[in-house]
């Protein structure tokens, strides 16, 4: 599945976010979310991810030298395995919720092979920025 579009949505108080209706069935077997180095959450399809895991870190990250190694605690330490619950919902772990700055809305941007969770507030903030960084 090809995720695009952004969608706005609540956080509730255990730390779950509504998953968009369209997408749902790409996360029935499982996702992986993990922080990004912008400062907001990736959300990946199981598959997505071992794709993904296996671009950054192939044969050309070796763990036999000190850069693969770090480039690798980098992207996976950080990663967590959640479900999808029966309501559409996904449950963000507390750790990953302190990135969103407890942030009572958040906007899930498709972003093609993830998806990414901003606080909205931020979100806005990082769309003047790329209107910026293009002039």
């Amino acid at each position: 599945m090809y995720f695009f579009g952004s969608y706005d949505y609540a956080i509730d108080a255990r730390g779950r976010i509504s998953i968009p209706p369209r997408y749902r069935t790409a996360f029935l077997k499982g996702a992986v979310i993990k922080e990004s180095p912008d400062k907001c959450l990736e959300l990946y399809t199981a598959a997505g991810f071992e794709e993904e895991t296996s671009k950054r870190l192939g044969e050309h990250v070796s763990n036999r030298k000190q850069i693969g190694r770090k480039v690798r605690r980098n992207f996976l330490a950080g990663a967590f395995e959640i479900d999808l619950d029966s309501q559409g919902r996904v449950l963000i772990p507390t750790k990953l919720r302190e990135i969103l700055d407890d942030a009572k809305m958040i906007t899930i941007v498709g972003c093609g092979d993830y998806i990414e969770i901003w606080p909205t507030s931020k979100w806005g903030k990082e769309l003047i920025s790329e209107e910026l960084d293009e002039e």
